[in-house]
């Protein structure tokens, strides 16, 4: 009962049952660890049931689909395999390959995962007609080891067709130009020659043979007439060129170089404003502010999806870290809880209840965690009161036998004289110097063991004068100092206080 009243006092109001419970859980980790004269056979049995301990969480992390740390559990259990049977090493070593495999597979969904959304964006720009960039996706994905052969083959015959479509487009293109380009010569009278890329041909302005001054023999009317539909037409040509020219450069994201299509243009169409008339020039005008319209919306629209593509990758990281880092916390508590178990099966609670106020600090509602930090709070306070009342009757024991010891009179070592009394009552006795003393200080010894009269102070003689008599009381005086100023301040002492005495 008085162990029982320990536990009570310093926890207050804390129910009976809860300090039962901690004693019924104390008595259980003593029985179930071993002490230290306890048989191997013990130990191994203990060490085991740890090890089976790790396999049964393993198995229900795995379960749970937390195969990564299954995979550790099983590692964990591993270390004490020497212990178990061979039928439970067996069943480990699959237990521990089933989750590494897993674990590998998950890999491998994510990694085929990225390669599946390549394959699927490529077939939406398909759709779109943005070959370019269909065939950049199919790229990325085509040496992934992920793929099937069956899904390497249909990128390879995919990426094939997508070559002989840009093939196409490219020759359709090189003749659109080249029919631009190659304008009847009575018509136009413009020359053509070679453009900035390789293989392609740009439509020049019309030769200033064929648009100047009228030479001799020629109708001034005639030549003023055909200079016109030269410009006419060269514009119409510049207009239309622009018009695919710029469509190609949207598609493929280059808006500055569009722009500069459309300024070129517009410049043309402004220096022959005269030959085309009023209702062309409004017509091309009109169509090149569309078309520089819509570079700008198609701009503006562009890095709307990238800011948006910004935003969701930026959401998408921070979802990733906040998982990330959610996963390490519930793997760091989950360390903490069984390192704190595996400490209280040593009987070594204290550093088991440090390790659960570290796990509390990340968990503060972890709920066998609090049960558990209350127990081993339980265990400590119930060590130290068994500690302290068994050095308690160790001590009472140790005073009892000393007592009766000291109180035994030995015949043999009580040999006094019998006139004993009378030698300690001589006043010629003198006492026994002390043996290594300084001879200075046994001179003050002596000096402060002479008894004086000092009936000459009362009551109202000031505590400096008191001192003085006390100085010359003894002969040689006696070497006072006083420290007035400390005397004042702590025991609030001045010289002209009396001594009341």
């Amino acid at each position: 009962m008085e162990k029982v009243r320990f536990l009570i006092k310093p926890f207050g109001k804390k129910s009976l049952l809860l300090i039962l419970t901690s004693l019924f859980v104390l008595t259980t980790a003593l029985s179930a660890v071993a002490p230290a004269g306890t048989n191997k056979n013990e130990k191994q049995k203990i060490v085991r049931q740890i090890a089976q301990n790790y396999i049964e969480v393993g198995i229900e992390e795995y379960r749970r689909g937390l195969y990564a740390q299954a995979e550790r559990s099983f590692l964990r259990a591993q270390h004490y395999q020497k212990y178990l049977t061979a039928a439970e090493r067996k069943k480990l070593n699959e237990l521990l390959e089933k989750a590494h495999k897993a674990v590998l597979e998950g890999e491998r969904g994510d990694e085929r995962e990225q390669i599946l959304k390549h394959i699927r964006t490529a077939a939406e720009l398909i759709k779109q007609n943005q070959l370019v960039e269909a065939k950049a996706h199919l790229e990325k994905a085509k040496g992934s080891e992920f793929l099937t052969e069956k899904e390497r083959e249909q990128i390879a015959e995919g990426l094939k067709r997508l070559a002989n479509l840009l093939a196409k487009r490219k020759k359709q293109d090189e003749l659109a130009k080249a029919d631009i380009a190659v304008i009847e010569d009575e018509l136009l009278g413009v020359v053509t020659g070679p453009g900035e890329g390789i293989g392609e041909r740009v439509v020049q302005e019309p030769n200033a043979a064929f648009v100047g001054e009228p030479t001799a023999g020629e109708g001034s009317i005639e030549m003023v007439n055909r200079r016109r539909k030269i410009r006419r037409r060269y514009t119409e040509i510049i207009v239309n060129d622009a018009n695919e020219k710029v469509q190609t450069h949207i598609s493929q994201g280059e808006f500055e170089t569009a722009k500069n299509v459309i300024e070129k243009s517009k410049r043309t169409v402004d220096e022959y404003q005269l030959d085309i008339g009023e209702q062309l020039f409004n017509q091309y005008t009109l169509k090149l502010k569309e078309l520089s319209d819509e570079i700008e919306q198609r701009q503006e629209k562009r890095e709307q999806e990238l800011e948006e593509e910004k935003r969701i990758a930026a959401i998408k990281a921070q979802e990733e870290l906040k998982k990330r880092t959610e996963a390490e916390r519930r793997e760091r508590v989950k360390d903490l809880m069984d390192n704190a178990t595996a400490l209280q099966k040593k009987q070594k609670y204290e550093e088991a209840l440090g390790r659960l106020q570290m796990l509390l600090v990340l968990e503060p509602l972890h709920d066998e965690a609090l049960i558990l930090k209350d127990t081993l709070e339980d265990m400590i306070y119930w060590r130290r009161e068994a500690e302290v009342r068994k050095e308690a009757s160790k001590q009472r024991a140790e005073i009892l036998l000393k007592t009766d010891e000291a109180g035994t009179a030995y015949a043999e070592e009580l040999v006094h004289a019998k006139d004993w009394a009378e030698i300690v009552a001589s006043p010629f006795r003198q006492p026994e110097e002390a043996i290594g003393r300084d001879p200075a200080d046994v001179a003050v010894y002596k000096q402060l063991d002479q008894i004086k009269d000092l009936s000459m102070l009362d009551p109202d003689m000031s505590f400096s004068d008191a001192l003085r008599e006390l100085e010359d009381a003894s002969d040689p005086p006696l070497q006072i100092v006083v420290l007035w100023r400390d005397l004042f301040d702590n025991a609030d002492i001045a010289q002209d206080t009396k001594i009341n005495m």
